[in-house]
């Protein structure tokens, strides 16, 4: 399994809070979207605990709370082309085991 490092960019299918709100039984999300990898931890098992945030083309709404706009300069640097604005989500994220995922 590859190894990833703070600040990648994967995709992975993200669990938005209302979406977990809606629906308590639900693990993940209903499509893939480009996440950052804020965290990533080893366990004395050697499992690789993750967090994630969510990247959107769209400005967050008033129940996002914050976001930051990821400047176009990043956008091209990380292959999110077609994006013409971007956010991460710094609000919500999402938690993961990459070897239970």
């Amino acid at each position: 399994m590859s190894k990833f490092r703070r600040g990648d960019i994967v995709s992975y299918p993200y669990l938005w809070r209302w979406q977990s709100a809606a629906n308590p039984t639900r693990d993940h999300g209903e499509k893939d979207r480009p996440v950052c990898m804020i965290l990533t931890i080893t366990d004395a098992q050697g499992l690789s605990h993750i967090l994630l945030l969510p990247i959107s083309s769209k400005p967050p709404q008033d129940s996002q709370q914050q976001a930051i706009e990821i400047p176009k300069l990043e956008l091209r640097r990380v292959k999110l082309t077609c994006y013409d604005r971007g956010w991460i989500t710094v609000s919500e994220c999402n938690y993961d085991v990459i070897e239970r995922s």
